[in-house]
């Protein structure tokens, strides 16, 4: 007994060791990526800014007022809104006549199909209707506020023409210490790394150049999908053509969110993954395997205490302590790489609570749930409308109505 107990704490230790490496050597790349300077040279493409709004985010304010504060020398911004009865009309609207802008156009979604989600129809309105010249169609989403060069950051680099999208990078840095929004914090990380390491692009911050977008027939995808950012980025390297990740693109988002919400937000990026990543194994496998293994590891610290065998509970525990132990190197170095980035565009950075070592703990737990949720989703509700999901391209809305909001507008809850 004792020896099948050793033979799983050898094996258990191996695979948090490795997974621990592995993240260590994503993190140095990713870190070499924020070191290298992205040069601001024009010409820059012709850029449509598309912002699809439903629901008045909690920062949508700020967001706005961004991106009508752009230095990049040519571009407009489509706000697409779901319909005149939806909350962020009124805000859009007060906005533009506190802040006037010539740059913004506002419309809104008409004759929705059933083939994809909402979102997704309202990207090809965007792109239908705009005018040949723009070269450029940079996503960007309601709950991230750009900073001023974040547009010329993204369409710098398709300067490049191998390159055909440019992806920003997505941090939280909640206000609160609510185990949602901590949670999704510690997430985060882990998911950052990973996108690098699997080129997963980011819809929140996603550059697209309307060349490559016409050559793949990218507009009769979406028309049937249920998510861009992922497909997005597959289908332009199915075609050999490049993505950029732009690490000084990265977008902070303070918004809060309960661990319930947490948990369907984790679950829906999974799916994301699942759907529309040709190496899904490999992104959902390597993050089941070690949750596996650190429970493992965990319950054997304490069999071996109970059986009385200190090789099975130091094994074990070395085992977790290497895996904590670079898991706090990695978060640290990360978060100290985007604080100094923050600081360079006067933005303040949020204290970091003590309670999140225990919601790293609690991450690893949530992870293995969201994963087990996603690869059994058939249908998904999102701000307010039911989706069957029957496979990548079996999208269907099954009824439209309008956005009812559950929070006050002025709330930073996540919608």
């Amino acid at each position: 007994m004792v020896a099948i107990w050793t033979i799983c704490a050898w094996c258990g230790s191996g695979l948090l060791v490795f997974y621990s490496l592995m993240q260590l050597t994503w993190l140095i790349e990713l870190y070499r990526r924020y070191q290298q300077p992205v040069e601001l040279k024009g010409p820059y493409l012709k850029s449509a800014v598309a912002l699809t709004l439903r629901g008045a985010d909690p920062f949508l304010r700020n967001c706005l007022a961004g991106l009508m504060s752009q230095d990049h020398p040519d571009y407009c911004i489509v706000v697409m809104i779901d319909s005149t009865e939806d909350p962020a009309t009124g805000l859009v609207k007060q906005i533009l006549k506190d802040y006037p802008s010539d740059k913004v156009l506002v419309r809104y979604v008409t004759a929705p199909r059933m083939t994809c989600s909402l979102k997704m129809e309202a990207l090809i309105q965007i792109v239908e209707q705009l005018d040949p010249s723009y070269e450029a169609v940079v996503i960007c989403d309601a709950d991230t506020i750009p900073h001023s060069s974040w547009l010329r950051e993204l369409v710098g680099v398709l300067n490049d023409p191998h390159i055909g999208v440019a992806s920003g990078i997505r941090w939280y840095m909640p206000m609160d210490k609510a185990w949602g929004s901590l949670v999704r914090h510690v997430w985060n990380f882990g998911a950052t790394l990973q996108m690098s390491a699997f080129d997963i692009g980011w819809g929140g911050s996603l550059a697209i150049r309307r060349k490559s977008m016409q050559q793949i027939n990218l507009l009769d995808q979406w028309g049937q999908a249920m998510f861009e950012d992922t497909l997005t980025v597959s289908r332009h390297l199915d075609s050999n053509w490049k993505l950029a990740f732009v690490p000084t693109a990265t977008m902070i988002n303070r918004e809060s969110i309960d661990l319930r919400s947490c948990i369907s937000f984790i679950t829906r990026q999974l799916l994301n993954a699942w759907l529309y990543h040709k190496n899904w194994k490999c992104v959902i496998g390597s993050a089941t395997l070690v949750a596996i293994a650190l429970t493992l590891s965990f319950l054997l610290v304490g069999a071996g205490a109970i059986i009385g065998s200190p090789s099975i509970v130091m094994i074990a525990a070395l085992a977790i302590l290497f895996y904590a132990g670079t898991n706090i190197v990695s978060v640290v170095s990360l978060e100290r790489q985007i604080r100094r980035l923050m600081r360079t565009r006067s933005d303040s950075p949020s204290p970091i609570p003590l309670r999140i070592f225990a919601a790293a703990a609690l991450t690893q737990f949530v992870y293995l749930y969201c994963i087990y949720r996603a690869l059994r989703t058939r249908s998904l509700e999102w701000r307010g409308l039911k989706y069957e999901i029957a496979g990548p391209w079996q999208v269907r809305l099954l009824e439209y109505k309008p956005y009812i909001p559950h929070t006050m507008v002025d709330s930073v809850v996540s919608l």
